[in-house]
């Protein structure tokens, strides 16, 4: 089981003071925590957005935070959740629950099947994009992403999902992953989940950003054939951050003008960007070849800039350089470029 830990929250106000009479300096100083999460069980991954609008005539602030919370789960597995304050976090509404699959019940904790073999499905840090302020009458957007075990088929939201894979690099063993997304057009009041992928390939790393004028939402991620690698204790990469990967693991991308609609809208305009193809070992072991990993994620308008690491294809995985991709785009069409 997990230890029990607490997402909170401290807010600061900046007070200008005389440090060795030298020079100015701005200090942080901090109100009291709050407890946001409020649960018997382990949260973590705590990731706040401040909302500002006008609603009825009123300016208001509302903070909103995600988290993932282990409450109510047989082995401490995780679930995403959204809570929000209206009062500067004194308060808070009661827990929404995002990860939920198609009869609004918890995805975390969930008892699956993957070839042949049984888990517990878990749900990894959730990452949130809201535009600062939100116009008259314009849809208060919000977007939110994590990667979970939890992967019906995409078809039919069937149980077992054939497709679902188990990586054996890790240990314990645990499922492929497939991304997931949960979005708001009303500043958080009620939520729509969508499945993107399949977990045919191992998903993680996923990444969200927007445009601060509400006009466009993207997702990028990574996907591994041969699942999330463990590290080789040289820095980051020890204890499977995604930097370490396979030959031929590509990075995918996902955009939204407008998060309004039914499903499937994120998953209907899925593209693969990079390009990168395993090559078959010359005998036992992992594909060689390129691998991408780790994108971050910047927009400024509608075009959004991705940044990510590749290897250059010599061994198993690894980083090895810096590669940078632009791709703007519309409601009904894209168009990219690629440059090193």
């Amino acid at each position: 089981m997990r230890e029990r830990t607490k997402i909170r929250v401290a807010f600061a106000t900046a007070t200008l003071a005389m440090i060795a009479a030298a020079y100015a300096a701005i200090q942080l100083q901090f109100d009291t925590a709050v407890n946001v999460s409020q649960s018997a069980a382990a949260s973590e991954k705590g990731r706040l957005a401040r909302l500002t609008y006008v609603d009825n005539g009123e300016f208001v602030k509302p903070i909103l935070v995600v988290y993932i919370d282990a409450s109510g789960t047989p082995n401490g597995e995780f679930n995403v959740y959204a809570r929000r304050s209206f009062d500067g976090g004194v308060t808070w509404e009661a827990p929404a629950l995002l990860s939920r699959d198609a009869t609004d019940q918890p995805t975390g904790g969930q008892a699956i099947a993957v070839q042949g073999v049984a888990f517990f499905a878990s749900n990894r840090k959730a990452s949130i994009f809201a535009p600062q302020f939100y116009a008259n009458n314009a849809n208060r957007s919000v977007l939110v992403t994590w990667s979970s075990s939890y992967c019906p088929t995409l078809d039919t939201g069937e149980l077992p999902n054939p497709d679902q894979l188990i990586n054996t690099a890790m240990v314990p063993n645990e499922p492929y992953k497939c991304v997931w997304t949960a979005r708001s057009v009303d500043a958080g009041a009620t939520w729509t989940s969508e499945q993107l992928t399949d977990a045919r390939r191992d998903a993680t790393n996923d990444v969200v950003s927007g445009s601060q004028s509400n006009n466009g939402f993207a997702i990028a991620w990574q996907e591994d054939p041969l699942g999330l690698q463990p590290g080789e204790a040289e820095g980051p990469g020890d204890g499977g951050s995604g930097a370490h990967t396979t030959g031929g693991t590509n990075i995918w991308y996902t955009y939204a003008a407008n998060l309004a609609g039914a499903n499937p809208l994120l998953r209907s305009k899925i593209v693969q960007l990079t390009d990168n193809v395993p090559t078959p070992p010359p005998g036992d072991g992992p594909p060689t070849g390129p691998g991408a990993s780790r994108p971050t994620l910047q927009m400024s308008g509608t075009t959004a800039a991705i940044v990510y690491e590749e290897s250059k294809g010599g061994g198993g995985g690894g980083k090895d350089q810096a590669v940078a991709a632009e791709r703007a785009f519309t409601t009904t069409r894209s168009a990219s470029t690629r440059r090193t």
